[in-house]
C-alpha cells in the first residue's frame, strides 16, 4: 500500500480529497494532510509520501513552491496539483517542477482516479526496475547500495544480500548511523574527508563508509558511541580538523537493532547537521533522541506563558529567573529541532511582548528600536548568539525598569501601611515578598524616598494614630492593641519617647 498526503488550505477541500475516491481501491492510504506549503514541508521530510495532491495558491508557501522544494531536495515522490486556476502558467510551472499531472476544481471523480491508477503504475514500475536491479546484480557502487537503504524504499533483505557482497557479513547485531554535513566543502576537502572517514573505521571499528549528496558517514557495526562513549568521536574530530583544516559537527543516530531503521536515523541526523545554527560552534558531536523530538516543527510553543513568567521577572529585577526562562525556551527549540528561522521569529515575537507589556515608556531607545533589534536577531548565526543577545536586551530592561520605579513603589508601600499600620505582622520583610524586592536593598529604598528606616516610620504612623485614639477617651492599654502593639510596655516606651510624654497626657482632660 502506497500512501498519499494533501495540502489545501481550506477545510472543506482537504476533507472532501480525503473521501472524493476510495484510496485503498487504488492501493494508496492517507497519510497526512496541511494547510500550507511550508507545513507540508515539515511533515513530508517525515513521513516520505508516495504521492502528494497540493493546492497551488496557499498562505505562506504556494503549491508550485512547494513541488520546487521537493524536487530541490530530491524527495522521492510524485505530486498531482489541484487548483481553481486555469491559466497556462501555473499548469506549466507545476510541470517542469515535476509535477505529474494539472487537475482543475472543481475536481471531476473520474479524472482523479485515472491519474491515481497511472501514478500507481509509475511508482510500481520503479520498484520493479530497482527489484530487477538488486537481483542481476547491476548496482555496483557501495554509494548506490546506501542510496537505496537511506530512501526508504528498498528491500532491506535484498540490501543486506548485496552488502554481504563487498564482505560485510550482514545482519549484524547493531547498527549506529553517523553523519556529517560537507557542503561547504571544496571536492579536494570532501575526498579527504571521505578517506579520513576510512581510515578512522580502520582504526578499532568496522562500518560501511559512504558518501550521498551533502554528506558522507558510516552505518556502524555492534559498537554504540553514547555520552559515556565518545573518545572515538573526539578522535573523529580531530582528525577531521587537523587533516582536512574543517570542523564538522557530527551527527550520532541511535542504536538500530535491523536495518530497517537507519532510514529514518538518517532523516532525523540529517535535520541535525542542516540545522547547525542550533547548536554552539564549539560542539563536536550531538546524539540524536528522535523521541524526544516534535515530528513538527509546527508544534506550539506557549510563548504568552513564559512571557508573563518574564515579565514578573522583570518587575522584580529576578535576574536568575530570567536567564533560567529563556534557558528552558533554548533547550525546547533543541528538543524540538526548529528551524532557525521559525526560532527567530519566536524571539522576536517575545521581545515585541514584553517591550508592549512593560512600562516601556521608561525604557531607553535601545531597547525600543524595534526594527534594528529585528535586523539584530536575523543575523545572528548560533542560539548561543541569539540567546546571549536577548538575554542582554532583558536583564537591561530589568534594571532600567527597577531602577525607574522606586518611588513609585515606595509610595504604593507608603499608602498600604498608613491602611494597614495596626497589622501586628507588617513588616519590611513582607512588604519586600509583597513587591517583588530584596528585604535589605527595599530597607534602604524606603530609607532614601521617606527619610528615615521603615521601622522608624511605622512606629511613628502608629504613635501618632494612638494619640487620636487617646483623644477619643479610650483606654492606653486598648489603644496599644488598636495601632499595632501587643506588649503595652514596649508601647508605652515608644510612645513617650517619640512624643516626650506619657500616653494619659493625650486623654481628655474630664477623664483624667
Amino acid at each position: 500500500m502506497f500512501s498519499v498526503f494533501i495540502v489545501d488550505d481550506e477545510d472543506l477541500i482537504r476533507e472532501g480529497l480525503k473521501t472524493i475516491i476510495e484510496w485503498g481501491k487504488y492501493g494508496f492510504t492517507v497519510c497526512g494532510e496541511a494547510v500550507d506549503g511550508i507545513e507540508a514541508l515539515d511533515k513530508i521530510r517525515i513521513l516520505r509520501p508516495n504521492l502528494v495532491l497540493v493546492d497551488v495558491v496557499m498562505p505562506r508557501m504556494d503549491g508550485l513552491q512547494l513541488i520546487k522544494q521537493i524536487n530541490e531536495e530530491k524527495i522521492n515522490c510524485k505530486t498531482i496539483v489541484i487548483s481553481g486556476y486555469s491559466e497556462f502558467e501555473y499548469a506549466q510551472k507545476a510541470l517542469n517542477y515535476g509535477a505529474r499531472a494539472y487537475i482543475l476544481k472543481p475536481i471531476n471523480e473520474d479524472e482523479l482516479a485515472e491519474m491515481v491508477k497511472f501514478v500507481y503504475s509509475e511508482i510500481s514500475e520503479r520498484i520493479g526496475k530497482d527489484n530487477y536491479k538488486w537481483a542481476s546484480g547491476e548496482i555496483i557502487d557501495i554509494n548506490d547500495v546506501i542510496g537505496e537503504l537511506l530512501s526508504g524504499y528498498a528491500n532491506c533483505n535484498q540490501i543486506e544480500e548485496c552488502l554481504n557482497k563487498y564482505g560485510y557479513n550482514l545482519p549484524w547485531n547493531k547498527y549506529q548511523l553517523i553523519l556529517m554535513n560537507v557542503d561547504g566543502f571544496t571536492v579536494s576537502e570532501r575526498i579527504g574527508g571521505e578517506k579520513i572517514l576510512r581510515n578512522w573505521v580502520q582504526m578499532g571499528w568496522e562500518g560501511i563508509v559512504f558518501s550521498l549528496g551533502d554528506y558522507i558517514g558510516v552505518i556502524m557495526k555492534d559498537l554504540i558511541f553514547d555520552d559515556a562513549n565518545t573518545t572515538g568521536l573526539d578522535m573523529l574530530y580531530d582528525m577531521m580538523l587537523n587533516n582536512v583544516g574543517k570542523s564538522v559537527l557530527i551527527a550520532v543516530g541511535e542504536p538500530e537493532v535491523t536495518l530497517e531503521g537507519i532510514p529514518r536515523s538518517f532523516e532525523c541526523l540529517k535535520q541535525v547537521c542542516d540545522n547547525m545554527f542550533l547548536y554552539d560552534n564549539s560542539m563536536k558531536y550531538v546524539f540524536f533522541n528522535q523521541n524526544k523530538v516534535s515530528k513538527s516543527s509546527y508544534i506550539e510553543i506557549n510563548t504568552e506563558k513564559i512571557v508573563e513568567e518574564l515579565i514578573v521577572s522583570i518587575n522584580s529585577n529576578d535576574n536568575q529567573k530570567i536567564e533560567t526562562l529563556l534557558q528552558e525556551l533554548n533547550r525546547s527549540f533543541v528538543s524540538l529541532q526548529l528551524p532557525e528561522k521559525r526560532m527567530k521569529s519566536e524571539y522576536i515575537k517575545l521581545y515585541l511582548s514584553l517591550v508592549n507589556k512593560t512600562c516601556y515608556e521608561n525604557l531607553e531607545q535601545s531597547l525600543l528600536n524595534i526594527e534594528e533589534v529585528i535586523d539584530n536577531i536575523n543575523e545572528m548565526r548560533s542560539l548561543k548568539e541569539l540567546y546571549e543577545f536577548l538575554r542582554n536586551k532583558v536583564l537591561l530592561m530589568a534594571k532600567i525598569l527597577m531602577d525607574s520605579k522606586p518611588q513609585s513603589t515606595i509610595n504604593k508601600i507608603v499608602d498600604f501601611v498608613k491602611k494597614n499600620y495596626s497589622n501586628k505582622e507588617i513588616s519590611i520583610k513582607m512588604l519586600a515578598s509583597m513587591y517583588g524586592y530584596n528585604p535589605t536593598y527595599l530597607g534602604v529604598l524606603f530609607k532614601k524616598y521617606t527619610g528615615m528606616s521603615f521601622k522608624n516610620y511605622l512606629e511613628k504612623l502608629r504613635v501618632e494614630n494612638a494619640k487620636q485614639f487617646l483623644k477619643k477617651g479610650l483606654e492606653a492599654k486598648e489603644v496599644a492593641d488598636i495601632v499595632g502593639y501587643s506588649d503595652y510596655v514596649y508601647f508605652y516606651k515608644k510612645f513617650r519617647k517619640i512624643t516626650g510624654k506619657s500616653p494619659i497626657h493625650f486623654k481628655p482632660k474630664a477623664s483624667k
